[in-house]
């Protein structure tokens, strides 16, 4: 019998196998070395591609607020750039139909570019001005740049108190970009709109612009109310509402003092008042009365209550126009020394645009008013009027009185240094159309009114200057100064048709913008 011997094959065909199995799992897990490896260097690029766009981000947004910058203080055409207070832009050349505004000779938008090259905007400096703060502006050791341009979107004209001036909106772009070893890694777009607040400024009876104890006081029983001109002014159907008050630091009040309508102060708070903190409302006695409330005024905002631009070169005596001589009634009727358009025009009669210091005593002084569509403007020196004075203003147009208190005014009983002072009986616009005879100055002398037997109808825009009232009669319209005293029994009756009439430019302000990686 044979005997088998089992043949042993299993292993050796296993050899083989074994070894593809291994270099497989080599393979295998050099990829995944090199997977590991590929995915790191990714995240590695992704990281750095992440950070370079975030600083390009940066810088855009860095961009966009530094061109706001400039637009705030440099731009000649701004309300608050005294430097640049003559420039007047072409609007008429602008076609306002079209956006972004167009010229109307070749239909171009206008356009401020730092870089230059495609900068049309009107004004030489203005464009050189741009370039030189926004062109070639370098961030983070020079691997940050940004490139920046501006379209002109929307251009109106407006009469503020300034004068005529250009309501903007601007649209800004602006690129920024990343830059390692003079590879450009990563460039972003910021696109922002900008533009020009416009805002009423005789929102109050009495607003202050001081920043001190005592703004604003109220002694005796003076008081305030309103009322609509166009119904007329009558103690039994005005408002204890609408008569509102404001001081960017303290009001005082004592006495029997009313407020017939809100009190705006900052924090909205009472209490007594600091030399280091003049802020709040202060109330001394128990007969003062408030009859709205007290309510926090807004952070002060010095540049939205510019100066009225005073230009005339009458000084004093010197080159001043001669007063006209009175009729055989004694009265006096003077001529504008300006005309103030709603279409943007400004003219004025002769170089010589003054009249020198006005203090009747007596007999009536006609003021010739303007049309619906022009203001007619008057500049005296100083103006004094006392005893049985009328001031009139002939038609139913606008007066504007630009007092330019030049040199040393004449000292008076009640007032030293006064640019302007009413005393007496004298009547002032006895229409009770306040809208119709704007006061503006712009100096830091003293106005009083003796409000014992006189009628005034009247704006007054003094920012800087201070305004002392008594008697017992009352001033119909708004008074802005940078103090205010009111004493006695006086009353300030605020019209309430006088919102939205007499307005300001607000400084630019970014209204919009979104971003954009490029």
């Amino acid at each position: 019998m044979k005997r088998l011997i089992p043949t042993r094959r299993g292993p050796r065909r296993q050899r083989g196998l074994a070894l593809a199995t291994v270099i497989f799992l080599m393979v295998v897990l050099a990829l995944l070395a090199g997977a590991i490896l590929y995915a790191a260097q990714l995240d590695t690029l992704t990281s750095n591609s992440y950070a370079a766009t975030t600083r390009a981000g940066y810088i855009a947004d860095a961009g966009l607020q530094q061109a706001l910058n400039w637009f705030q203080h440099n731009y000649c055409s701004a309300s608050h750039v005294p430097a640049c207070a003559g420039l007047q832009e072409p609007v008429g050349d602008y076609d306002n139909t079209k956006t972004p505004v167009a010229w109307t000779v070749n239909e171009q938008p206008v356009v401020l570019d730092a870089s230059g090259g495609s900068s049309n905007y009107p004004d030489p400096g203005t464009v050189t001005s741009f370039q030189n703060t926004l062109q070639n502006v370098s961030i983070g050791s020079g691997q940050g740049a940004i490139a920046v341009k501006a379209t002109l979107i929307s251009d109106t004209v407006e009469h503020t108190i300034e004068g005529t001036q250009s309501l903007e909106r601007w649209e800004v772009q602006v690129t920024g970009s990343w830059t390692e070893n003079g590879v450009t890694l990563a460039q972003t777009e910021v696109v922002g709109f900008i533009e020009e607040g416009i805002t009423p400024i005789t929102n109050y009876a009495m607003f202050s612009t001081g920043q001190t104890c005592g703004s604003i006081t109220m002694q005796g029983n003076s008081y305030t109310d309103s009322y609509d001109s166009s119904l007329g002014y009558e103690e039994s159907v005005s408002s204890t509402t609408g008569g509102d008050i404001g001081s960017y630091g303290n009001i005082q009040a004592s006495g029997a003092a009313s407020i017939g309508g809100n009190a705006y102060v900052p924090g909205g708070v009472r209490g007594s008042c600091s030399a280091g903190n003049p802020v709040g409302f202060t109330q001394s006695g128990g007969n003062v009365s408030v009859d709205g409330q007290i309510e926090s005024m807004t952070s002060p905002c010095l540049t939205c209550f510019p100066p009225p631009p005073m230009v005339s070169n009458c000084m004093a005596s010197n080159d001043c126009l001669p007063m006209p001589s009175p009729d055989i009634s004694g009265n006096i009727t003077l001529q504008p020394t300006c005309t103030q358009g709603n279409d943007g025009t400004t003219t004025c009669s002769t170089a010589s645009i003054g009249y020198g210091n006005l203090a009747p005593s007596g007999g009536t002084i006609y003021l010739p008013a303007g049309s619906s569509t022009t203001a007619n403007v008057y500049y005296i020196n100083s103006m004094q009027a006392s005893g049985t004075t009328n001031l009139s203003i002939s038609g139913t147009g606008e007066v504007i009185i630009n007092l330019v208190g030049y040199g040393t005014l004449p000292n008076v009983t009640n007032c030293q240094s006064c640019v302007f002072e009413l005393s007496g009986g004298v009547v002032v616009n006895p229409s009770l159309v306040p809208s119709n005879l704007q006061i503006n100055y712009a100096g830091t002398g003293n106005m009083l009114i003796d409000t014992g037997d006189t009628t005034a109808s009247m704006v007054i825009y003094a920012p800087q200057a201070g305004i002392y009232l008594s008697g017992n009669s009352g001033i119909y319209g708004s008074l802005l100064a940078k103090s205010i005293a009111e004493g006695g029994a006086a009353g300030v009756h605020y019209d309430r048709r006088l919102k939205n009439t007499t307005l300001v430019l607000d400084p630019f302000q970014l209204v919009s913008w979104n971003r954009q990686v490029q």
